[in-house]
């Protein structure tokens, strides 16, 4: 069977009804083309905050996903990496380093089943970020709107939500209010268009070339240290403000 049947198929299992119960059932078949993910199952996480292996919280974890292809891609992939960066003390099991090793596999996975590259790389980010917390850090949240864009921004919001969801809510519900509080930041960050992204100031890099600067990364290095200023509150977002806070990097 060609790579790009088993992509629209599979693609849609998991936009559809019992999706869940369906790669529960038949796990093996689905190992078959996706074979990183059989140590998931039986994988004990030994810590507090969950209550179920890999592959159950996994599942879960899906199971509160969104409609969102991509965030069910992500919800199913974004702790793959987990039995392969255990590590047990007095505390309870760790995964040090999980989220980059898990977007890694997830990589390999999307690229070999002949996944469109905005997709892949779409959820390979959202992996890497998936435990990256907003702490409803209005400063916080629009860096990652910064490094995300708002698309995946709100994606990743939805990806905490289901991943929360899936683990001890004994030990999560702290958690889950911050990220529904997040959530509310950020629709009003990006209803009220507020600075977080270069192409929102009020200066650009002609006019840096106007002020005498060279063309090359001195450019993009000035405007992202103007840019942190502005999400830091320090400066205004207005053109004289921003002229004479690049005479401090130059």
């Amino acid at each position: 069977i060609s790579k790009e049947r088993i992509n629209v198929e599979f693609t849609k299992l998991l936009c559809g009804q019992r999706n869940v119960d369906i790669i529960r059932e038949y796990f093996d078949v689905i190992c078959v083309f996706i074979p990183e993910m059989k140590p998931m199952k039986g994988s004990d996480q030994k810590t507090r905050w969950h209550i179920y292996d890999v592959l159950e919280h996994t599942l879960h974890s899906l199971d509160n996903a969104n409609d969102d292809f991509i965030v069910k891609m992500t919800m199913l992939l974004h702790d793959i990496a987990k039995p392969h960066t255990f590590s047990m003390d007095d505390r309870g099991g760790h995964f040090i380093g999980h989220q980059a090793r898990s977007a890694e596999i997830a990589r390999e996975i999307l690229n070999r089943l002949r996944y469109d590259k905005n997709t892949t790389s779409a959820i390979v980010q959202l992996i890497s970020e998936h435990d990256n917390r907003f702490d409803s850090n209005p400063k916080k949240i629009k860096r990652i709107l910064n490094k995300l864009g708002p698309e995946n921004g709100k994606r990743l919001i939805a990806v905490q939500k289901a991943d929360n969801l899936a683990q001890n809510p004994e030990q999560v519900r702290n958690g889950l209010q911050s990220i529904i509080e997040s959530e509310k930041i950020m629709d009003r960050i990006i209803a009220e268009n507020q600075v977080f992204s270069l192409a929102q100031l009020e200066i650009s890099g002609k006019d840096l070339i106007a002020m005498g600067v060279k063309p090359g990364p001195d450019i993009g290095r000035i405007l992202q240290q103007i840019l942190d200023d502005v999400i830091d509150c320090k400066i205004e977002n207005v053109k004289d403000a921003l002229c004479s806070e690049v005479l401090k990097y130059l």
